[in-house]
Order: C-alpha cells, then sequence, then structure tokens
C-alpha cells in the first residue's frame, strides 16, 4: 500500500515560494520563461494585468456577496392553484394514461394561474465574478489561481470552481486565495510594454 505525501498550511512565503517553483517547472518543461503568461489568444499577459483582473473579481465577490454553489439556487411556485385535471382510475387503460398525462402538463405550464420562480441565494459563485471580464483575461487569472493552488496542496492539479464549492469553504479563503493569487501574479508574471 502506497502513501500520498499531502503538504501542510502554507504560510505566504512559502506559498509564493512554491508557486514560482511551480512556474519555474512550467517554464523548464516549455522551454519558454513566459509561456505560462500567453492566453488563449496568443496575448502574453503581464503580471500586473492579471492582479487587476483577480482584483476586480474579489471587489466584486465583496459588494455582492459569495456564494459556494449552485445548490443555493431554489424553485418555488406562486399564484392561485386552480384545480388539477382528474387523475384516472387503476383500470385506466395506456392511451387514457397518457392523455391525463398531457392534460396534467398543459394545466401545469398555462391553465393554472400560478407560475414557477426561481429563488437564487444572493451572492456570486467564484466563476461568476469573472463573468465582466473577456474570456482570455478569465482564463488566465484562473491559471494563476490554480497553479496557487497546486502549491499549496501539493497536487498535480487543482480546478478553482471545485475548490471554491467545496463544502465548508468560507468566503475568507476564496478571498485569501484571490489575494494571493494576484501578489504571485505581480511578483513572478513579466513586465509587457
Amino acid at each position: 500500500m502506497s502513501t500520498v505525501a499531502v503538504k501542510g498550511v502554507l504560510g505566504r512565503a512559502e506559498l509564493m515560494e512554491a508557486a514560482g517553483g511551480l512556474l519555474a517547472e512550467k517554464a523548464r518543461f516549455s522551454g519558454s520563461p513566459n509561456r505560462f503568461w500567453f492566453g488563449m489568444s496568443g496575448t502574453l499577459f503581464a503580471g500586473d494585468e492579471v492582479a487587476r483582473v483577480l482584483d476586480a473579481a474579489r471587489e466584486r465577490l465583496e459588494v455582492e456577496g459569495w456564494r459556494r454553489d449552485r445548490a443555493q439556487t431554489s424553485y418555488d411556485w406562486v399564484g392561485e392553484e386552480t384545480e388539477a385535471p382528474e387523475e384516472p382510475d387503476e383500470s385506466a387503460s395506456t392511451g387514457s394514461l397518457l392523455r391525463y398525462l398531457v392534460r396534467l402538463v398543459s394545466w401545469a405550464a398555462k391553465d393554472s394561474d400560478r407560475e414557477m420562480v426561481v429563488k437564487t441565494e444572493p451572492g456570486l459563485m467564484l466563476g461568476q465574478a469573472f463573468d465582466d471580464m473577456d474570456g482570455d483575461s478569465r482564463r488566465k487569472a484562473l491559471d494563476c489561481m490554480e497553479l496557487v493552488l497546486c502549491a499549496q496542496s501539493g497536487a498535480p492539479y487543482a480546478c478553482t470552481d471545485a475548490w471554491a464549492e467545496k463544502h465548508g469553504r468560507t468566503f475568507d479563503e476564496v478571498r485569501g486565495l484571490l489575494l494571493v493569487t494576484a501578489e504571485f501574479a505581480r511578483q513572478y508574471g513579466p513586465e509587457v510594454a
């Protein structure tokens, strides 16, 4: 039976050093010191540019609030309820049951004065905080966050959405990830003229 070594919680300086080490490893592997900083469009991102994207997402979450996952959305019927079509008895034929089902769906969709209302808890999920940004900037910010998460956990891969939706995750942790990732981008990202 093999065991897997998991890193303990790193301090901020240790985390920055570990993330910088992962970035250097990626540069060695790709043969280019700036390969990581290119977006999907081929644009080379400055570290400060990525940090501004991360800061904007953090500020948006601080203003609009944060929620962990989609499960904080519910649906409810509102309005006056009208009587549903009469349910057929046990001896009804398959055709009769199908006609009943069609009448029931029709009643639920249009004949009723009730409407289905979506109730969403206030706040944004982490990924939604980047919705105002272009896809290239959003992806590069997420790449940086995933690198920092890998440095923190020792994992070979990390997904920011999965990390943020993990049961028990707090806004302070999400905010902390955005802050340290912005710091990482400023420290290790290239300067682009």
